[in-house]
């Protein structure tokens, strides 16, 4: 009888644990992937987080965090202090395919600290996997920025 009760019992539970992990796997559909990190290289590579990166690289990289908008060392990711703005304060893409883009909203609420010297380049490559939106490089592209000095400059792509 106990036996019968357990196998009962297995089933059971079985049959549960198969339901619970579907209802989870449409929840994941319905509300769609979590919002990812990404390590923001030297080179100018802008990388997901996921990615295995040795430690020796992974000192010199930082990381942006998409809950907060916040760039941090890799190494050390709750400094102490304050977190300020990046040096570029506005930008606006021209792209005869994708049209204008406006990401200064965006650039606004982007904290870091310490503040890295990131390329316009790099900035428009952190936006474009955060927002998943592709821009094509193979057209003449339009880049109108205004930096913290109060510089406004223009560059192609």
């Amino acid at each position: 009888m106990i036996f019968y009760i357990l196998a009962l019992w297995a089933r059971a539970s079985e049959y549960i644990n198969s339901a619970a992990s579907q209802v989870a796997q449409r929840l994941r559909d319905w509300l769609g992937q979590s919002p990812m990190y990404y390590y923001i290289c030297d080179d100018g590579q802008i990388i997901p987080t996921t990615t295995n990166v040795p430690q020796e690289v992974r000192r010199h990289m930082y990381v942006y965090d998409p809950h907060t908008h916040r760039i941090t060392q890799a190494d050390n990711p709750n400094p102490t202090g304050r977190f300020r703005p990046l040096a570029i304060l506005s930008m606006r893409i021209e792209n005869p395919i994708v049209g204008n883009i406006d990401i200064c909203d965006w650039l606004g609420n982007v904290r870091a600290n310490p503040v890295p010297n990131l390329r316009f380049q790099q900035i428009l490559a952190l936006w474009s996997c955060v927002h998943n939106v592709y821009i094509p490089h193979n057209v003449q592209t339009n880049v109108y920025l205004v930096r913290s000095n109060g510089d406004e400059e223009q560059h192609t792509l």
